[in-house]
């Protein structure tokens, strides 16, 4: 359900659906997030993608979605947190933000809560003491990670804690790094 541009969600039916995927984007409609996932999720949910999380609406996938395995988020609180990593299903685990949150407090959380995602991506800028921070403290045993940098040249910093972060865990078959791109005009 892309949303953009509609300014009206009303549920015709009382029935459940079965959905195994679910994708919320830029859904402005009026009626909050968490009343559309009570709706329309259960816990046949798999994989689900959702633009602005709130805590309110990270604690109803919490609640109706437990089985969910693959998480796109887009976050504006590093309050989530908590809540997504209660998901002991949740496998993967795509993780953007909107501008203007601390991303150092998020990583940060992530790296004291996070424990059975195996793929992960920082799909937004991330500075050195927080990756260290979060290389430090992750109990997950992640097979494929991929952060997001703005500055390249600073790439072999970051690996010397992924080959720290090896080291202690001994899982990861993959690790990438991508380009940050920020355009303005967004």
């Amino acid at each position: 359900l892309y949303c953009k541009g509609f300014n009206h969600c009303e549920v015709q039916s009382e029935s459940k659906l079965h959905l195994k995927e679910f994708k919320l984007w830029y859904c402005t409609t009026g009626t909050p997030m968490e009343e559309i996932i009570s709706y329309l999720c259960n816990e046949s949910l798999l994989k689900l993608a959702l633009s602005y999380v709130t805590p309110k609406a990270a604690e109803t996938v919490k609640e109706y979605c437990p089985n969910v395995s693959s998480l796109c988020i887009q976050i504006c609180s590093d309050s989530v947190i908590p809540f997504i990593c209660e998901l002991r299903s949740l496998k993967v685990l795509n993780i953007g933000s909107d501008n203007g949150i601390d991303m150092s407090s998020l990583v940060k959380s992530l790296g004291n809560h996070l424990t059975s995602v195996e793929y992960l991506f920082f799909d937004f800028n991330i500075d050195l003491p927080s990756f260290i921070y979060f290389t430090n403290y992750c109990k997950a045993n992640l097979k494929k990670w991929i952060i997001t940098l703005d500055n390249n040249s600073l790439s072999k910093e970051y690996l010397l804690y992924v080959n720290n972060f090896q080291k202690v865990h001994n899982s990861l078959k993959e690790f990438g790094i991508n380009k940050y791109r920020y355009n303005w005009t967004d």
